[in-house]
């Protein structure tokens, strides 16, 4: 395994350097400018069910055409993939206040994938009163097999329409591919990952079922405008609470104990793909999951578990694709991914702005202030 590890960084290296080298050197770029294929030449070559969306722009993060798969509208496509300088985000606030953030973002797919677990798997609450009932084991194996089948389903399906049906052109370092062996290696820890996640969600159940947490039922949330707005609420704090958990969760991640001992794993793939996004050691799933603690301290229905926890399994896989011209593609995290000490956060809320562990693109950055290495 180690042997397999050294071979696979090595390659990562050296497939860096070159890129590194032509993305610096002003000629080297100049000339692959001029190659490049306009936009018009590059929509020709995606096949054509590609070209054109069913939705509206923009809508559940779908690009400008109203597809999934393609660039989004500030890419500039005649350079190379991840050399756009991607502008601070400094309408979030207006972003919460229209909802744009909810209904114009992958929030509203994610959401969707959470409304149909809710309805097709839901929660046995009479089944996971007792731990020591047979049913109580039945219940948490169901959970787990819900959990598997949407988790990997989802993931599975970005790794395979990037690089089995290959419908997207502008990978980020298109000099490497992930290995089988590296592929399997994050299929597995995304699997440890759905594991930990369906035992934190089963206890949460369990002290709903047995009268331990109290909790709105569904008929109250219909019944009652109290019941109603708690529902609402949920919906729309979901996706900000984890923005802001996710920059300060990652940035002590990046403190050197713990980037040794755990996190490192994570960045074991530097040219990403769907699987990576998971792909944690233990005790970092542990502090990811955490992100659903305030559900302690809140009175809400069990469907903000599932929210929630379909939040937290689903969002990686996009987002760590690899590619730019897709709903997700995720410039920002890529760069963190290929720099290590930049860009902590999401480009929601700008964190890393703030904090100047802001980069804006590959190859020389003017907007990166961050000189401390921890």
């Amino acid at each position: 395994q180690m042997c397999i590890r050294d071979r696979y960084q090595r390659r990562v290296r050296e497939g860096q350097g070159t890129t590194m080298a032509v993305e610096n050197d002003p000629t080297q770029l100049k000339q692959r400018r001029k190659a490049a294929a306009s936009p018009e030449q590059q929509a020709a070559a995606i096949p054509k069910a590609n070209q054109s969306g069913w939705l509206p722009a923009g809508f559940a993060g779908t690009g400008p055409s109203g597809s999934f798969f393609e660039a989004p509208e500030w890419v500039d496509q005649q350079i190379a993939a991840g050399t756009t300088p991607q502008a601070v985000n400094t309408s979030y606030v207006k972003g919460y206040a229209t909802l744009a953030f909810m209904f114009y973002s992958p929030n509203l797919v994610w959401f969707a994938f959470a409304v149909l677990d809710y309805i097709v798997f839901p929660y046995e609450l009479a089944a996971a009163a007792d731990p020591s009932a047979p049913a109580f084991w039945r219940f948490a194996a169901h959970r787990f097999g819900a959990n598997l089948v949407l988790t990997m389903g989802y993931v599975g399906f970005w790794h395979v329409s990037l690089y089995g049906f290959g419908v997207c052109t502008r990978k980020f370092n298109p000099r490497l591919t992930p290995a089988k062996c590296r592929v399997l290696h994050n299929m597995w820890y995304t699997t440890l990952g759905i594991i930990q996640w369906t035992v934190w969600e089963t206890c949460f159940v369990h002290m709903y079922a047995s009268g331990k947490m109290p909790f709105v039922s569904d008929s109250d949330v219909v019944a009652s405008w109290a019941g109603a707005a708690r529902m609402v609420a949920w919906f729309f704090l979901v996706p900000l609470f984890r923005d802001f958990h996710f920059y300060f969760a990652h940035r002590l991640l990046h403190i050197r104990c713990l980037y040794k001992f755990v996190h490192s794993l994570h960045h074991r793939n530097t040219d990403i793909e769907p699987f990576s996004g998971l792909c944690m050691h233990p005790v970092e799933h542990m502090y990811y999951f955490a992100c659903v603690t305030p559900i302690l301290y809140c009175m809400c229905s069990p469907f903000a578990i599932m929210w929630m926890g379909m939040h937290l399994l689903l969002s990686p896989a996009a987002s760590h694709s690899g590619w730019e011209d897709h709903m997700q593609s995720d410039q920002y995290h890529y760069l963190h991914h290929a720099k290590f000490e930049c860009n902590y956060g999401t480009s929601g809320i700008p964190f890393d702005h703030w904090f100047g562990t802001f980069r804006e693109k590959l190859g020389q950055s003017e907007q990166y202030l961050s000189l401390i290495h921890i």
